[in-house]
Formats: structure tokens, C-alpha cells, sequence
């Protein structure tokens, strides 16, 4: 299972209630490549005690542009966690075979400049 480097510590100090959801790139957005199909993923909160990490809830992987999880917290320490297991990461099968440059001369392929935005749109989180 691949583990997102990007995991959210919550000190809950009185009983919570909480939605969690995890989204991916919304391939309606103007400008979006829909190179391949959304990947799998979940979530998981572990609760932390005593040195101990133990799973309080999840929702387990699915195939599909957002998941969402709705928890009643109580008092403590808590790690939520997206997840993948990569399954789907993979050109569709039907998408024709391309030969791109990404790079020639003055010219910047458009799916390189992409490749670029997520890149740092996740590093600006």
C-alpha cells in the first residue's frame, strides 16, 4: 500500500463531529489532462495513545474523484491519513499509443507544463 506523505495530526479536545474528504483533479476543469482515469483511494484516522497507534475509522479505497468520512471524535490524538494502493495508475486501455516532446527548442508541450502545475500545486498546500 502506498501511504501519502501528506498526513494531518487533529487534537481533539471535546467530542467532534467530522466530514473527511479526499479529491482528485475534477477532469471538467478547463485545461485539465485526463490522461488517465482517477486513482484509488481512502482514508484512514488512527488514534494515538500511549505510544500507540490504532485504527479509529476508514473508508476504505475506491475508484472514484472524491471519498468522503464522517466520524464522531472523541477527546485525543488523531493521524488522518490518505491512502492508495496505485492500482490504477496507468494510461487507459483504449488511449492511443503518442510520441511526445516535451521539450523542442522554444516549444513546451502542453502536458509537461501540466505535469509542472500539479507538481507545484501540490507542493503549495
Amino acid at each position: 500500500m502506498v501511504k501519502s506523505r501528506w498526513y494531518y495530526t487533529l487534537r481533539i479536545t471535546e467530542p467532534t463531529s467530522l466530514i473527511i474528504g479526499c479529491h482528485q483533479t475534477d477532469e471538467r476543469i478547463m485545461g485539465v489532462e485526463q490522461r488517465c482515469g482517477n486513482i484509488d483511494m481512502g482514508i484512514a484516522i488512527l488514534q494515538y495513545d500511549r505510544g500507540q497507534y490504532t485504527l479509529f475509522a476508514h473508508e476504505p479505497n475506491a475508484t472514484k474523484r472524491e471519498v468522503q468520512l464522517e466520524v464522531q471524535l472523541p477527546e485525543g490524538t488523531f493521524v488522518v491519513l490518505p491512502m492508495s494502493m496505485g492500482c490504477y495508475v496507468c494510461r487507459p486501455l483504449a488511449a492511443e499509443r503518442e510520441n511526445i516532446t516535451l521539450l523542442s527548442g522554444d516549444y513546451i508541450h502542453p502536458f509537461f507544463i501540466n505535469t509542472l502545475r500539479d507538481i507545484f500545486t501540490k507542493f503549495d498546500l
